[in-house]
């Protein structure tokens, strides 16, 4: 499983492991675990859960949005000795030093640390101390799921909750949308198992299992314009390509179709984005390698892993991190047909804020460094991230940085998505946006971090427009080429 530059980082996780299982195997204390609210940050946490049950460890877990005080000091005052983050904690060790210095913190992230203010006093897993690019060698899901595959053994099994976490994180940056770096090492080992499937072929949502018109509607990942979401538009863009979405008055699946029509499909779609102004390489997205986990049913929602990380996605973004929770750690039945539902609702909503979002009232531009999109009235804290990394793809040939705002869990707070996009990569020399989110929240009374390209930050309201307009200032500041 090793690859040479990993070797000293698989080489910590040994101490790590000893570590763990001294303080929290062996004793058994409760443990609270902490995580985020993606997909990511709820495979990292199943994937602890599944170890701690196994071994007999009481535990209770908390998903969060964001660290800030309000939430940690809450946390201070729980009787658990034993605290594991996952998925985020890295860069707020100031607030957890100040509510949590008298506990036990364990801390799994692949968020960039501030190495300045880091405690010693803490054990972390973190990829960045390592020389390794937690924004795309890494999901924490795999770093979870390093430590337990290190612990035990018998954790490969669950692999594949790795992987359907770093494809939630959109870590898929290799060739023909491959995961690679830590999460490819995953990869091979679970597809030495027999646990997971590689295979070419058009990137849409479930079209394994799903008919072809309702798979082009859900796919969302890449975005299609006038498409995603949108039944009657799939159903006319099909008829007016020659191709008939059903059969015997039966809707055909991508299965039905001739190899022919598959390549009729995938090339009118690359046209049609293209014309609808997607740039190319986010056009090419639709087709690439996808990832199937052999343990569950062809004909399940969840054998498609980016489809698994969307049902997850969609379950914690509209509040329901229990239902994910309890998708990954083997529940069904009932728990599937809630987790199917609120994937439909989650992708309505999503269509619905897109078309929103191009309206020239919710927009507003500072010049080519960012585009600001004000959707505060409207979108969840949770749905922003997604909005703004669609809104970045489509965007990215327009701006440097889109940043969508959104409800901030109380009215005293904004909520702020920023990611990158691919204009950004050809202007600046060397940048950070997690760093600059941090460092701009922090002088506007927030909080903020994130990875090279994406981030997020919580800001008071009425330090909104303060906030946007020094992060936009440090952007033009920190690395353009001139």
């Amino acid at each position: 499983m090793e690859r040479n530059n990993y070797k000293a980082f698989l080489n910590f996780l040994k101490s790590a492991k000893t570590n763990f299982v001294k303080q929290i195997l062996d004793i058994k204390d409760p443990v609270l675990l902490i995580s985020h609210y993606d997909a990511d940050g709820i495979t990292s946490v199943s994937l602890i859960s599944l170890l701690l049950k196994k071994y007999n460890v009481p535990f209770h877990i908390k998903i969060l949005e964001q660290i800030d005080e309000a939430s940690i000091s809450k946390i201070s005052k729980f009787a658990y000795e034993n605290i594991i983050f996952t998925d985020l904690g890295s860069g707020e060790y100031n607030i957890l030093h100040t509510y949590l210095k008298k506990k036990n913190l364990f801390i799994i992230d692949h968020h960039q640390p501030d190495e300045r203010d880091r405690r010693d006093n803490v054990l972390e897993i973190n990829p960045y101390f390592h020389g390794i690019n937690g924004s795309s060698e890494t999901s924490a899901s795999t770093l979870a799921y390093l430590l337990v595959r290190e612990i035990d053994s018998e954790m490969i099994v669950f692999s594949p909750l790795a992987i359907i976490g770093a494809l939630g994180d959109r870590q898929d940056v290799g060739f023909r949308f491959t995961l690679t770096g830590l999460n490819e090492l995953v990869v091979d080992e679970a597809e030495k198992y027999g646990l997971i499937r590689k295979e070419i072929g058009l990137r849409l949502a479930g079209s394994k299992n799903r008919p072809i018109i309702k798979a082009i509607e859900y796919t969302f990942d890449p975005y299609i314009p006038g498409l995603s979401g949108e039944e009657e538009a799939c159903l006319m863009f099909l008829k007016n390509m020659g191709i008939d979405p059903s059969k015997d008055g039966k809707l055909r699946y991508l299965k039905d179709m001739s190899k022919d029509e598959i390549k009729k499909l995938a090339t009118a779609l690359v046209k049609y984005m293209l014309d609808m102004g997607i740039p190319s390489r986010e056009a090419e997205r639709i087709f690439g390698v996808n990832y199937y986990v052999q343990r569950e049913s062809p004909k399940s929602p969840l054998y498609d892993a980016r489809e698994y990380a969307q049902i997850l996605n969609s379950c914690s973004r509209l509040g329901r991190s229990d239902i994910a929770i309890a998708l990954c750690i083997g529940f069904k039945g009932k728990i599937l047909d809630n987790a199917l539902n609120l994937a439909i609702e989650y992708r309505r909503l999503l269509a619905k804020l897109l078309k929103v979002a191009h309206g020239k009232d919710r927009k507003k531009i500072f010049g080519k460094t960012a585009i600001v999109v004000d959707l505060s009235d409207l979108a969840d804290n949770k749905v922003t991230g997604a909005l703004a990394s669609i809104l970045s793809s489509i965007w990215n040939l327009e701006t440097y940085v889109v940043l969508v705002l959104g409800k901030g869990g109380n009215e005293d707070k904004i909520k702020v998505s920023a990611r990158l996009t691919k204009r950004a990569s050809k202007a600046f020399q060397e940048i950070n946006i997690g760093l600059l989110l941090r460092e701009a929240s922090k002088k506007t009374n927030g909080v903020g971090g994130g990875h090279l390209k994406a981030g997020g930050a919580l800001i008071p309201r009425h330090q909104i427009d303060s906030f946007i307009d020094l992060f936009v200032s440090l952007v033009n500041t920190h690395g353009f080429k001139r």
